[in-house]
């Protein structure tokens, strides 16, 4: 359930950054098969929304043991910038990457 959360959490963000969407994307990496009901409701309400394989081992070791599920904001360099887990508000997310991308000048 977190990680469905952050997916949902990950595109309202994106919508709320308004002028500067287009400066970021989302993203989602899972180590298993999704269930067909929620990968039938991602094709049809994300229909952009990227899946990667993600390698459970090498996450459980950045994941810095909590093992849940997480939000990872990449700068474009494939370098992990933020990190946050379901417990995350909105809001508090909308203003650390509006606040970062004020900063960066890539991306």
């Amino acid at each position: 359930m977190d990680c469905r959360q952050l997916v949902y959490l990950a595109r309202q963000v994106q919508i709320g950054l308004g002028r500067e969407a287009g400066r970021a994307s989302h993203a989602l990496a899972v180590a298993q098969p999704l269930d067909g009901e929620y990968e039938a409701q991602l094709k049809r309400e994300y229909p952009q929304l990227q899946r990667y394989p993600l390698d459970l081992p090498a996450y459980q070791k950045g994941a810095q043991g909590s093992g849940g599920a997480q939000l990872w904001i990449i700068d474009p360099h494939s370098n992990l910038v933020l990190r946050y887990d379901a417990r995350v508000k909105g809001k508090d997310l909308l203003n650390d990457l509006r606040h970062l991308l004020k900063l960066s000048n890539i991306g």
